[in-house]
């Protein structure tokens, strides 16, 4: 009996202490507590919680809780000092519920004048209160119903504001409501803005009782947003332990440019975005894996995905019907009209995501990897490796060449790296190292490359495919309306110096053998450096056949006015302009080149009005095919050289001694003398000028034959040619009597026209141009 009576006291004082509690509770003024409560919520949570308002408690018919005028404080690195504010707040509860079986009815939870602030730190951390959490497998209970029956919720006032460097967002509801209608659905309905456009949203969430339990829940939600209507409905089972879970949802919306820029979605589209897209998702969910389709439409664009869960891996594989179409919305052209089939793996595994493999399908081209994640989301390495058949299969750019591409990808804090890097494109080939830093202090990251090359063959690379081109179907395309004839070939479009802006490059390429269709060069070293928008470029090379060559080329567009200087430098290189199969390279003759240019202006027009320098060609002896030299030339000139050589259609080599071609140019006036070449047979002198601030050419050709050599001058019958017009429709002029040319042949300097200048020469030819001593008169400096 004394255990029991013990037993009964204590149940009869903690009733009277539960009694007593709730009492106070019930008729105690806890607004002059809310100090000390809202120290001891603060502390609960790691932030100051003030309470200014009104605190009204009742515990009886049920448990009702009003407070106004509470905020949160922000992080100490918060550009504001509170996070959040509320005006009003109510939440009552049906007491009883409490402490009976089942879920806790809620009768009302409504709040107003509602502003939160959220915004992300210099690492990149969240303001929101960090609270200690429990594992999922704590929280999870079978059924997985929230335990709550809402019988209304109301809501008004409400603004969160999402602050980052790059901009504000503001979204705001009016209001929002649930209430259970007659049929105990929650019915939803409310009205806000999102970045200024009006929003709208109605519907229905399923039941209370399905919500409390975890049933079944059928929903159907309409949303409108500015000029944008979406549509979501669906079906939702949750996983039992005798019954897989299952999520069913159809998403349809009309407005999808509108609904982009309502959320000012940060994507680069420039091209036709479909206004109509849809997605429909169908899932299995069982106690430990889940797996499902997703199939969306973007316009005719069509993207199917296979899901596959189970632990912390997932497994992925799905395509796009068409890469073109992709592509096309954000305006990048010339990627194949083919489907892109892809598939992944991905694994959770401590601290980072890790990709064991990964692959692309285009076509006959594949794209395989594999690396991680870091936690933080921003390092990962990668390793790639890539192979095609025909790489003009990715875009018509291309050549019709077989490729293979590896490398390792590094990304963190510092930018990416590619290390190491391997490339081969036909017979040519680039091994080396190249990275991309990190952007800081308002500039782009630097951008650094090593790269060598045992060869490098543009004859094949720049081959262009024979036949038309063919679409899908294999008919050939219709032939493009040949373009109007631009009346400059210097034109007025300004270049794209932005581009320079913030860039910093240092890029070295080294070249063992690059192969050109006129010569091939050998130990080839190009350099490029930007820097504070001045480009630089420096290349050295060394001919197969003999010959060295200096280069370079700096262009500052941060100047006022941008400037460029170009100077180059080639001694005794073989070029094969039209030697064609020679037995021996001392069968071509050698080419030298000084040339120093400098100009001003932000558009090649303006440019070239403004260039001024010198530059002196010289050519030596060698062997020259007249039929070659008429093929590779454009019509023009080979009527030229038809008019000038009469020996061009009866022979077939012509012996070449050598030429000189000197040019000074000042302000964009070119004055060009000497033209001198001369053969076996002949010798051609010409000079005159030609304007790059208009483009006029103003050119007359002198044709005469070398004495002793058996040649008739009655054989030259157009013995004076001129050139005239302008360098974009420059036109020829000659006289089979040598008296007239056209009123192109200009006053020269000193007041003896062309014409005469050019007659005189003729009557005096006997000058060997090509001996030493004439020679030295055009005599190359050293190179530098």
């Amino acid at each position: 009996m004394t255990a029991l009576k013990i037993l009964l006291s204590m149940v009869l004082a903690l009733a009277l202490l539960l009694g007593g509690l709730l009492a106070w509770l019930h008729f105690a003024d806890l607004t002059a507590h809310r100090s000390w409560l809202g120290a001891m919520i603060g502390n609960t949570i790691g932030r100051e919680l003030r309470l200014q308002g009104d605190i009204d408690v009742d515990v009886w018919p049920e448990l009702r809780l009003a407070v106004t005028q509470v905020s949160l404080a922000n992080a100490d690195w918060g550009s504001e000092p509170w996070m959040a504010s509320v005006g009003q707040t109510e939440l009552a509860l049906r007491t009883a519920s409490l402490w009976q079986r089942g879920p806790i009815e809620v009768r009302l939870a409504s709040a107003s004048n509602v502003d939160v602030l959220l915004e992300s730190g210099p690492d990149g951390q969240s303001n929101l209160p960090i609270v200690s959490s429990e594992s999922d497998a704590d929280v999870q209970e079978a059924g997985g119903g929230i335990g709550v029956v809402l019988e209304k919720a109301t809501f008004a006032n409400l603004r969160v504001r999402r602050r980052s460097a790059q901009e504000e967002a503001v979204y705001t509801l009016s209001h929002l409501q649930l209430r259970a209608d007659g049929n105990d659905q929650l019915q939803i309905e409310g009205e806000g803005r999102v970045r200024e456009q009006p929003l709208r949203l109605s519907g229905r969430i399923g039941t209370r009782r399905q919500l409390a339990s975890g049933g079944s829940i059928q929903y159907q939600l309409a949303l409108q947003l500015g000029d944008a209507d979406m549509i979501l409905k669906g079906r939702r089972e949750v996983p039992r332990p005798d019954v897989d879970g299952t999520l069913q949802l159809r998403l349809q919306v009309e407005g999808v440019p509108a609904l982009l820029q309502a959320l000012a979605v940060p994507l680069q589209l420039d091209g036709q975005v479909p206004s109509a897209g849809h997605l429909t998702a169908d899932l299995r969910v069982a106690a430990d894996s889940f797996e499902g389709a997703l199939e969306a439409g973007f316009g005719e664009l069509t993207l199917t995905t296979q899901l596959r869960g189970a632990d912390n891996r997932l497994e992925v594989n799905g395509d796009i019907d068409n890469l073109q179409r992709l592509a096309s919305i954000a305006s990048v052209q010339g990627l194949p009209e083919l489907p892109l089939v892809f598939a992944a793996t991905l694994e959770r595994r401590d601290h980072a995501l890790a990709v064991p493999a990964f692959s692309l399908d285009i076509g006959g081209t594949k794209l395989e990897g594999r690396g991680s994640f870091a936690a933080e989301g921003v390092a990962g390495n990668f390793e790639l490796d890539a192979r095609g058949e025909m790489a003009s299969e990715l875009s018509p750019l291309l050549p019709e060449l077989p490729f293979q591409l590896s490398t390792t990808l590094e990304l963190d804090a510092g930018g990416l790296q590619l290390a190491p890097l391997s490339v081969r494109l036909g017979d040519s080939d680039l091994v080396g190292e190249a990275s991309l830093g990190a952007a800081s202090d308002g500039q782009r990251g630097a951008l650094t490359a090593e790269l060598v090359s045992k060869q490098i063959d543009l004859l094949q690379l720049l081959a262009v495919p024979a036949g038309p081109a063919e679409t899908r179907e294999g008919k050939a395309e219709p032939a493009a309306e040949p373009a109007a004839a631009a009346p400059y070939v210097f034109g007025e479009k300004r270049l794209p110096l932005a581009a320079l802006r913030g860039n910093r490059v240092q890029i070295r390429w080294m070249v063992e053998e690059l192969v050109t269709q006129f010569l091939v060069l050998e130990d080839v070293d190009l350099q490029a450096v930007l820097q504070d928008e001045r480009l630089e470029i420096t290349g050295r090379v060394v001919g197969a056949d003999g010959g060295e060559g200096h280069n370079r080329l700096v262009l500052e567009a941060g100047k006022d006015q941008p400037r460029l200087t170009l100077r180059s430098q080639l001694r005794d290189f073989r070029v094969n302009l039209a030697s064609g199969e020679v037995q021996k390279a001392e069968d071509i003759p050698p080419l030298s080149l000084s040339l120093d240019l400098n100009a001003s202006g932000a558009s090649p027009r303006e440019l070239a009005a403004s260039s001024a320098g010198e530059a002196l060609l010289t050519m030596g002896p060698g062997l020259l095919t007249n039929s070659l030299m008429q093929t590779f030339s454009s019509d023009l000139v080979a009527q030229l050289v038809a008019a000038l050589n009469p020996f061009s259609k009866t022979e077939t080599h012509m012996q070449f001694q050598c030429g000189v071609i000197a040019l000074l140019l000042e302000k964009g006036l070119a004055n060009i003398d000497p033209v001198t070449i001369q053969t076996e047979k002949l010798q051609v002198v010409a000079s005159g000028e030609v304007d790059l601030s208009d483009e006029a050419i103003n050119m007359v050709f002198n044709t005469k034959p070398r004495k002793g050599v058996g040649v008739s001058a009655d054989m030259f019958v157009t013995p004076f040619v001129s050139l005239e017009g302008t360098l974009a429709a420059p036109r020829m002029g000659l006289d089979e009597k040598g008296t007239l040319l056209t009123a192109g042949a200009a006053m020269a300097t000193g007041g003896m026209s062309i014409l005469w200048k050019g007659m005189m020469d003729r009557a005096t030819g006997t000058i060997d141009h090509c001996k030493e001593e004439e020679l030295q008169k055009y005599a190359h400096p050293p190179l530098d």
